[in-house]
């Protein structure tokens, strides 16, 4: 037997006469006892009377600080320690009352060398009465972070509590809701003496009654108490000492206990002491170590880390690994066929050395094997390795009797690289006849670290009576049609015959089709289109009888392709909300999701463009759909499809169709048409040609992208003719649009169109006007108005082609303070609900100015305010609801001195309005220069929604009277031509605004009552501001 000695007990070591360590654990903490990450912190730790045992005076404490700084940022620590019955904090405010604290220390603490025992030397000794518990409080006071700094400690649940801010330094006093922590500290509390033995500790591995326990390590808790050592008991039967007798094991916390038989259950005492005597009355733990396998016996690796194999790590074949537990070996699919079911390193780095080891197997006789599958391919493929194996890479099959002095079976390298389709390899175990052996995969790289990334499979693990008749191995398919496969497989021994049984996927052996006698490959006929099959295959070696059945292997028969006329509109063969299957495939470029059958989703731009039927696509995925289809060499086939999303930028989501031999991403090796940007509104129209340079069969893939932003793709009536003699313009796409003109281009056919631009989708009746080139400049059109430009080919003596459309909508006309320099002034007064006015984004295009730094939310789409400082220095900018009605919308709005060509930045805000439905905005500025004039940005977070939005600028030191609105008369409301305005006092000016904003009418009238002739403007709503005697008094009117 030996001792365990591990690196990390070194950081335990602490050479002092009086003190006291609680805690032991391993785990990195950042959170207590200072937050080293942000720039301030407070924190509380309680420590059990129980862990402590003893009293007396505090003269030092002690952390463990593992890692991170310099820490020149953490430094200002004003330690508080104090006496108390909690055992928990029972919540993110259950801190310690601060008068039950007495402050110990207050000044700059010097981080050690990390690793290490960071030591503070108290000001004033706390007087720790050993019955309560111990709460130890932090206040880290440095400005600013320095950060990583990490600390040593144990799992106690919801025992710390910690508040951290980067602005905000915590007051002690009042501390705010903070967070708990289930980790904290190890201490040392200097000063102290233990004065009663320690407390006992329990064995954490293994765990109490583990089964089918590989390894001979024992490990412990540290004991509370300040132990000096360990006495470990260990027998066969519970409370004897067979094993071990009282064996001192010293200040350690795992002791090997060395050799232990097979199938055996062993209990274990662990018993601390110190000075003060040995712990009483601990707990007896045990466990039971794995049995010997009988054999034959086979592992498939359905689980992984299979029943009593371990992984290890590091040391050699004389001594045997360095540690057990873990190691780079892992599950993964064989041949990276799924996920699970073989195991796999990957060999791609430097010097690593990664240890699987079997469980003892008995071997009764000679004539016994060891078989398992093994292969190489590419990192994350099914290809051979590329790059090559390195030279100095290799991976190791070992045989020993126990866990040392292992012998190489095998050695696989650069020279040696198995298959990476798989093979099988099989080694005599005659030599170990009558004995326990056990095996292990180690996988060494060298110290060079080249550019090979391979993945090594081990699966079908057997140990077994060699066979009269070996299987075959490695069993495949290929050249796979609709109704035939090539079966292929490589043989187990030198048989030249095998037998064949086969089946839907799933079926029982003995139930299927047999097919004996047949030659390797072997063509199977007559499978049925879109059906997934399985085969087992039989070596039959004549006289020496027949091979055990192996397999299943999986193929799928593609369907029959599809010929020309094709169409697919969704309408029969599918079902609602399910994935897009049957003969049609889908590859995911990006996200999980996939195209999905829909009939009776309608929202955001759902709704089928034909029948009843659809096919959807959800945001933040780019996926492909593949047709299989008949074409012949040189021949032009045209394929067109209908797609729309539910927003407005084109740029978020794209429609592309290319065309390829194989269903894959890879496969779309020939583009039809591009990726074309699609937006909501009516379905557009993705039309291409394409001319195959081979007859065959041929996979047509359509492929949507949409980011983030919107939410679906909508796509329907998809179709693959022959092209027409006369072909229809192509690639057709509204450019720089504006809200009175766009540029309307296509690809060109014969040079010569006809165009019909209107507002129906449905293609034009009669003839269109005519038209030379693939430029249409259409001008003189409405704002916000949605258009359809028609074109089709003129290809001479009255012959047309179909008609083509592409659809676009105007923009709205920009608001009259889209630019920074067009900035409506704002009025300020003493409330909010003084002066506002209503604002809009309807329009409004990117300033120039360079995006706003802080706020976030910034996507464009901007209208500028100014206002001017009043004598205070202070002015406050809100945004609300719209003073004409509506709901409004998410405002954002930032706030500059300076001009418009070089503004700066002075505040922001998002969503600081006291409404939090919409999400409107208050920024409040101080300590600003009267007089100056403050611009103002105003935008709707992330620039997805227009709409209008009320806004104002106030401050309280202008609220020096109010409007008497008892005293005010406007009529008539509604008003047709003139509206009569009357006042107690003289009204000075009279301004009226639309509902974009704009100052229509501006008048002074300087009299109690006058009229506005408001005859020559537009129906609708309007703004009327009415200032008498420096007041102003807002009232909507509408205009009939």
């Amino acid at each position: 037997m030996k001792k365990i000695t591990l690196l990390f007990f070194a950081l335990f070591s602490f050479l002092a006469n009086a003190q006291v360590q609680v805690g032991s654990g391993t785990t990195n903490i950042t959170t207590v006892p200072v937050s080293s990450c942000w720039g301030y912190s407070y924190t509380q730790q309680l420590y059990l009377a129980s862990e402590i045992n003893t009293s007396g005076n505090i003269t030092e404490l002690s952390f463990y600080y593992e890692s991170g700084g310099p820490a020149a940022n953490s430094t200002g620590w004003t330690i508080y320690l104090g006496h108390t019955t909690k055992t928990i904090f029972s919540s993110t405010t259950d801190w310690e009352p601060y008068a039950n604290l007495t402050q110990a220390y207050t000044g700059t603490v010097t981080y050690p060398g990390a690793p290490g025992w960071m030591t503070i030397t108290l000001d004033t000794p706390f007087n720790y009465n050993g019955s309560d518990n111990l709460v130890v409080a932090v206040d880290e006071n440095t400005a600013d972070y320095t950060c990583s700094v990490n600390f040593k400690g144990f799992a106690a649940t919801n025992r710390g509590i910690y508040y951290r801010n980067d602005t905000t330094n915590p007051d002690p006093v009042t501390p705010p809701t903070g967070t708990r922590t289930s980790t904290i500290a190890n201490i040392i509390l200097g000063g102290i003496v233990p004065t009663n033995p320690p407390v006992c500790t329990a064995l954490t591995t293994p765990a109490n009654g583990a089964v089918n326990v590989f390894g001979s390590v024992v490990s412990w808790a540290g004991a509370s108490g300040s132990p000096l050592g360990y006495l470990v008991n260990v027998g066969t039967s519970s409370g004897a000492t067979d094993v071990l007798n009282n064996q001192d094991v010293g200040n350690v916390l795992s002791y090997d206990l060395g050799t232990l038989n097979p199938a055996t259950t062993y209990y274990v005492t662990v018993i601390p002491y110190n000075d003060n005597g040995e712990a009483s009355g601990c707990t007896e733990s045990s466990f039971t170590t794995c049995d010997v396998n009988a054999v034959p016996s086979i592992e498939n690796f359905a689980t992984y880390v299979p029943t009593c194999w371990i992984e290890a790590d590091n040391g050699d074949t004389t001594l045997g690994p360095a540690t057990f537990g873990t190691s780079s070996w892992a599950a993964d699919g064989f041949l990276n066929s799924g996920t699970t079911g073989a195991m796999k390193i990957q060999i791609d780095g430097a010097t690593d050395n990664d240890w699987i080891i079997s469980p003892l197997f008995s071997i009764p006789a000679t004539g016994y094997e060891l078989r398992y599958s093994v292969a190489a391919t590419q990192n994350g493929g099914t290809g051979a390795p590329s790059p090559a194996w390195e030279s100095d890479d290799s991976v190791e099959l070992l045989v020993s009797t126990g866990t040392a002095n292992w012998t190489v079976l095998h050695t696989y390298n650069d020279t040696n690289v198995p298959s990476f389709s798989g093979t099988s390899n099989t080694f005599d175990l005659s030599a170990y006849a009558g004995q326990n052996v056990r095996f292990a995969f180690r996988g060494i790289e060298g110290v060079d670290n080249g550019s090979a990334n391979i993945d090594f499979f081990i699966d079908d693990f057997e140990v077994r009576l060699t066979p009269a008749c070996p299987e075959p191995y490695a069993l495949g398919a290929n050249t796979i049609t609709s109704d035939s496969a090539n079966l292929f497989w490589t043989a187990g021994g030198s048989e030249n015959t095998w037998n064949i049984e086969y089946g839907a996927t799933g079926f029982t052996q003995g139930t299927g089709t047999v097919v004996n006698g047949v030659a390797n490959p072997h063509v199977l006929n007559g499978l049925t289109p879109n059906t997934a099959y399985q085969y087992y295959v039989q070596a039959d070696c004549g006289g020496s009888g027949a091979s055990l059945w192996v397999g299943p292997f999986s193929f799928t028969t593609p369907c029959v392709p599809y010929s020309i006329p094709y169409f697919e509109g969704f309408e029969a063969g599918y079902t609602h909300n399910v994935t897009v299957a049957g003969c049609l495939s889908q590859a995911s470029v990006t996200g999980a999701a996939t195209w999905t059958a829909n009939n009776t989703l309608t929202t955001y731009n759902r709704t089928p463009r034909t029948g009843a039927w659809n096919a959807f696509l959800q945001y933040s995925n780019e996926d492909w759909l593949f047709i299989p289809i008949d074409l012949t060499s040189g021949t032009s086939y045209t394929v067109s499809l209908y797609a729309r999303q539910d927003g407005a930028t084109a740029a978020n989501s794209n429609m592309a169709i290319s065309y390829g031999t194989s269903a894959s991403a890879a496969g779309m090796t020939n583009v039809i048409v591009p990726a074309t940007g699609i937006i909501n509104g009516d379905y557009q129209q993705i039309i291409g040609s394409f001319t195959p340079a081979a007859t065959g069969v041929y996979y047509v893939g359509i492929k949507g992208f949409m980011n983030g932003t919107p939410w679906y793709i909508s796509l329907d009536d998809i179709s693959i003719d022959l092209t027409p003699a006369c072909a229809p313009p192509l690639g057709l796409a509204a450019n720089s649009v504006t809200d009175s003109s766009a540029a309307l281009t296509w690809t060109a056919t014969t040079g010569n169109y006809q165009y019909v631009l209107d507002n129906n989708p449905l293609d034009p009746a009669g003839a269109g006007t005519d038209l030379a080139g693939e430029v249409y400049n259409a001008s003189s059109l409405t704002p916000s108005t949605t258009y359809y430009f028609h074109v089709r080919t003129d290809c001479g003596a009255g012959t047309y082609s179909t008609w083509s459309t592409v659809s676009f909508t105007t923009l709205a006309t920009p608001p009259a303070n889209d630019d920074c320099t067009n900035a409506i002034a704002l009025t300020p007064g003493g409330v909010y609900s003084d002066n506002p006015i209503d604002g809009t984004n309807a329009g409004a295009t990117t300033s120039s100015q360079t995006a706003p730094t802080t706020c976030f939310g910034f996507s464009g789409r901007d209208v500028w305010y100014s206002v001017v400082v009043p004598a205070s220095g202070s002015i406050t900018i809100e945004t609300g609801t719209p003073v004409g009605g509506g709901a409004g919308i998410d405002t954002v709005i930032t706030a500059y001195t300076g001009d418009c060509t070089t503004p700066v930045q002075v505040g922001c805000d998002d969503d600081g309005a006291t409404e939090t439905a919409v999400g409107f905005s208050r920024l409040s500025l101080t300590a600003q220069t009267p007089g100056a004039t403050i611009l103002i940005r105003a935008y709707e977070y992330n620039n997805d929604t227009v709409g209008n939005f009320g806004i104002s600028a106030y401050d309280a030191s202008l609220s020096t009277g109010s409007f008497d609105s008892a005293s005010f008369k406007a009529y008539p409301n509604p008003v047709k031509d003139v509206l009569n305005l009357s006042y107690s006092s003289e009204i000075s000016s009279v301004e009226v605004y639309n509902m974009l904003g704009q100052k229509v009418i501006t008048k002074n009238l300087n009299v109690a009552q006058g009229q506005i002739d408001m005859s020559n403007l537009t129906s609708g709503n309007y703004i009327v501001k009415v200032t008498s005697e420096g007041l102003t008094k807002t009232i909507k009117v509408v205009k009939q």
